[in-house]
């Protein structure tokens, strides 16, 4: 288990897409809800809606990766290719407060 924190404004992209599977929407949704698994339908949407709920008009699908990166190298995150280009994702349960994802 890593040791590495989330800070509070990459948390804050956790809380925004969490917040985002709750809304009945097409660009993002649950595969599993019992295991935490949900699947990006378009990514670049999400993005575009992380961009302007950060105030971020040039935010793109490239720059909220990397964002998201961060969530798969301290395991709040788990990345599952389906096929080339699509993938579904898990948030992991952790014991650390600021890694924790309710979901």
């Amino acid at each position: 288990m890593s040791t590495k924190k989330t800070s509070p404004g990459k948390q804050r992209l956790l809380d925004f897409l969490k917040r985002l599977l709750e809304d009945d929407n097409d660009i993002i949704v649950w595969t599993d809800r019992q295991n935490a698994e949900f699947r990006m339908v378009k990514p670049h949407a999400v993005a575009e809606k992380w961009g302007a709920i950060t105030g971020n008009p040039s935010m793109n699908y490239d720059k909220m990766s990397r964002g998201l990166r961060h969530f798969y190298t301290n395991n709040t995150l788990k990345k599952r290719s389906i096929l080339a280009n699509i993938f579904d994702v898990n948030f992991i349960e952790s014991s650390d407060p600021y890694d924790r994802a309710e979901y």
